[in-house]
């Protein structure tokens, strides 16, 4: 019963984060006349409706991560569906509160009728540089492609969401997500030694050697500062407040112009019953 309460709070969140999102949109909508749920990169990336599905979602991570809810099939599944909601939502609550001649447009047509127009008379503006360079004209059926491609782009949030909180450790025992205490940096640019100490460092894991694999990395591969270095490998020691149990996850990053990318072949996490030592700060 109590796992099932927690389901239905969890739920909540989601429900009023998606909310808040749609009515944050349409004021920004009607205040600025801008739909920033409808940007789209290059015609067909619909990297508003992406990030507004991500943000959309954002309350079910709260309430994951508050009460506990594991990822599952069904956060997945809710997540998207919260998403998704968001796009249908934020065009209902315009069909309810449009007025035409002072009357309400619910009163004169249906909700569907007021889509189809709406998607039909829709257009894509082009700018360049922040500055408009030219305009479509209304889409016609067309719309209804440009429709599809933001539902798309919402579920893709929400479900970036999803595998964001799916990547983060869980403790099976106690049904909570563990704490971060720890974050430590190297920088180098020497792959080929760096390689060798990757191995060196995994081994030491493989030995159940905890603190030591913390303290070689601390040691031998790399310096503090990241000015002049393009390889990065990070350390995040994380623990169980209720039951102890300590994680610690290991990647390796390429500075790629002015973001870190995460080499994937470079991961490790591992569990432990071990008090990890405190690394450079968290």
């Amino acid at each position: 019963m109590k796992y099932i309460l927690q389901d239905m709070i969890v739920t909540a969140f989601g429900a009023i984060d998606s909310l808040m999102t749609t009515v944050i949109l349409l004021i920004v909508e009607n205040q600025y006349g801008f739909a920033f749920y409808s940007l789209m990169l290059w015609f067909f990336i619909p990297v508003g409706a992406i990030f507004s599905g991500f943000v959309a979602a954002g309350g079910y991570y709260v309430g994951a991560r508050i009460f506990g809810q594991k990822p599952s099939s069904l956060i997945l599944f809710n997540m998207v569906a919260v998403s998704i909601g968001t796009f249908f939502t934020i065009y209902y609550l315009s069909y309810i509160f449009i007025e035409i001649d002072g009357q309400q447009i619910s009163d004169l047509i249906s909700f569907n009728t007021y889509l189809d127009y709406i998607l039909r008379h829709q257009s894509l503006s082009f700018s360049f540089r922040g500055h408009s360079v030219g305009s479509t004209g209304e889409l016609g059926t067309l719309g209804y492609a440009t429709a599809v491609l933001q539902i798309l782009g919402f579920a893709i949030g929400g479900a970036v969401t999803f595998f964001y909180l799916s990547s983060l450790p869980y403790c099976e025992v106690c049904r909570r997500y563990l704490k971060k205490v720890g974050l430590q940096d190297r920088f180098t640019s020497e792959s080929a030694s760096l390689a060798e100490k990757i191995q060196d460092f995994a081994l030491l894991l493989d030995k159940k050697q905890f603190n030591d694999a913390i303290r070689f990395h601390a040691e031998k591969m790399g310096v503090y500062a990241s000015p002049g270095h393009h390889l990065r490998t990070r350390i995040i020691t994380r623990v169980c407040k209720k039951c102890g149990i300590n994680h610690l996850d290991f990647f390796a990053s390429k500075l790629e112009e002015d973001s870190w990318t995460d080499i994937s072949e470079t991961k490790i996490g591992v569990f432990t019953n071990v008090i990890l030592e405190t690394v450079d700060h968290s």
